[in-house]
């Protein structure tokens, strides 16, 4: 039963003084009225008639309408056969991508096509699929029942709808599945809302070669989403692209481990080791993403092989060395202007999870004779590669843990300066935070072209009742690349909010690259 309006719904029998039920008033079996479920025993051969009433109630339990539905029982004799060692006595199954009760968006006059699968339970069977009894809204076709050809248990059948204009609402597509015994499995029902767009996947990021011990990954989503309305069976699968073998599992359900923001779904795979030399393929369930209108318009699922898929290099790559080289003006002491060349040369080893640089070497050269010549050598220690870059005007829920207590990211600013704000921020009290015994969240602004740390601040007051809630960083940044590490954040015990935002102060081009 579905209604548009989303009034809640009960069934009854039919009453013979409201003159519902003709000559058919007498109950038959156990009727429960919501949801609408009757269990009936059959007793004796034949037919039996079945009448009851659908209504819809308003806020105050009054009757807003009500529905007739009738419709016969057959009672036939039990044909499998006991002697038949090959036929199944199970009743065949769904095993379709859509759940039960899923709510698929469509918007009248497009199409929506629905692939529907059941299995006959039963290993080397000679039982197959005979039927699949539909009630469905005017004008869905249903395709022909095709058996799988690698895995002759499961079967398919295609749903093809377009709605017309005056088809606003909700509609609903009930299956039941008849195998060549006669015996008809469980009825399962989708729920289609015409004239709302489901949500869609718009980008999936990490992909191509990843380090083995990747474990951030982003989905981009057009419009505002929301976790599942379902509490259990929303996953997101990744599988070895060799043997097809599923080897990790998230469920998008657990807020530990995913974060939902407007448009973008954050999930870990954190203490996970991906095989080197090996290809993966990610795969999502039904209503990863969720409209939260009407009956909670889902995503629809990702199962082909190709759309996101990522590999894991097989040996470590020594990268050649750099050399390069600007022009610098420098003032003197004595107030005259010389032109300097800086010149950086670099040994670079990168490796799945690392990037090392050997030694860097800074020679600023002056081309006036008056001048001198300066050159510093250093040592730098091996910096972790950055395996996750965002745009600016990224906001961004982000939650941690005890065995990964810091968040980093880095991002590039490509004119010649920009006013970057990067600001970490909760929502607990002040007294509920500092009585936790809880650190302030630490923000650390690194260079990623020199290696060096630029910055860092916390919320900058450690007095109990004052300016807990955020912690900022704000400066003016030259054209480069930069990494931000969040330390000891407050979401550590819960969430928080990152926003990175900038500006570029004058409207002035860089023409240098």
């Amino acid at each position: 039963m579905a209604d548009s309006d989303g009034d809640p719904l009960r069934c009854r029998w039919g009453r013979k003084d409201n003159q519902e039920c003709g000559s058919i008033c007498s109950p038959k079996g156990l009727l429960t009225p919501d949801p609408c479920e009757l269990t009936y025993n059959a007793t004796r051969l034949g037919y039996a008639a079945v009448a009851l009433v659908i209504e819809d109630f308003d806020s105050n339990n009054k009757v807003l309408s009500s529905i007739p539905l009738q419709f016969l029982i057959r009672i036939v004799n039990q044909t499998v056969s006991q002697n038949n060692s090959t036929s199944c006595s199970r009743l065949p199954v769904y095993v379709g991508n859509r759940p039960q009760g899923a709510c698929i968006g469509v918007k009248s006059n497009s199409s929506v096509t629905e692939q529907v699968q059941f299995r006959i339970p039963c290993p080397n069977t000679s039982t197959t699929l005979a039927n699949i009894l539909t009630v469905s809204p005017p004008g869905m076709i249903r395709g022909p029942i095709i058996r799988d050809s690698s895995d002759l248990n499961l079967y398919s059948m295609e749903i093809r709808w377009t709605p017309e204009s005056d088809q606003y609402g909700v509609h609903q597509l009930c299956l039941t599945p008849v195998d060549s015994q006669q015996q008809a499995g469980s009825q399962v029902c989708l729920v289609f809302q015409v004239d709302i767009d489901p949500p869609r996947f718009v980008r999936m990021h990490p992909t191509g070669i990843v380090p083995d011990n990747q474990s951030t990954w982003i989905i981009e989503v057009d419009r505002d989403i929301a976790p599942p309305r379902r509490s259990i069976g929303v996953n997101i699968r990744f599988f070895k692209r060799s043997n097809n073998q599923e080897v990790y599992r998230v469920d998008v359900t657990s807020p530990s481990v995913v974060c939902y923001a407007p448009r973008r779904i954050t999930f870990y795979t954190f203490g996970y080791t991906w095989n080197k030399g090996e290809e993966y393929y990610i795969l999502l369930d039904s209503g990863v993403a969720t409209i939260n209108e009407s009956c909670g318009i889902e995503s629809a699922p990702v199962t082909d092989k190709n759309v996101w898929t990522f590999q894991i290099p097989t040996q470590t790559t020594i990268l050649p060395s750099t050399t390069t080289s600007n022009s610098y003006l420098i003032t003197t002491e004595k107030g005259t202007t010389i032109i300097a060349e800086k010149t950086v040369q670099s040994t670079m080893i990168a490796t799945p999870k690392t990037v090392q640089s050997t030694v860097t070497t800074t020679q600023i050269t002056s081309k006036s004779p008056t001048a001198t010549m300066q050159t510093i050598t250093s040592s730098a220690s091996p910096i972790t590669a950055c395996h996750q870059w965002f745009p600016f005007n990224t906001i961004l829920n982000l939650s941690t843990n005890v065995e990964h207590p810091t968040f980093t990211f880095c991002f590039s600013v490509n004119t010649i300066f920009a006013d970057v704000t990067i600001a970490a921020n909760t929502w607990v009290p002040c007294s509920s935070w500092k009585n936790s015994g809880a650190s302030d969240p630490l923000i650390e602004l690194h260079s990623e072209n020199v290696k060096q740390l630029l910055a860092k601040n916390d919320d900058g007051n450690s007095i109990p009742s004052i300016n807990c809630y955020a912690s900022v960083l704000s400066y003016r940044l030259p054209r480069g690349d930069y990494r931000v590490v969040i330390r000891n954040p407050k979401c550590a015990y819960g969430y928080c909010e990152l926003r990175f935002l900038a500006e570029v102060p004058f409207a002035r081009i860089d023409n240098s690259t």
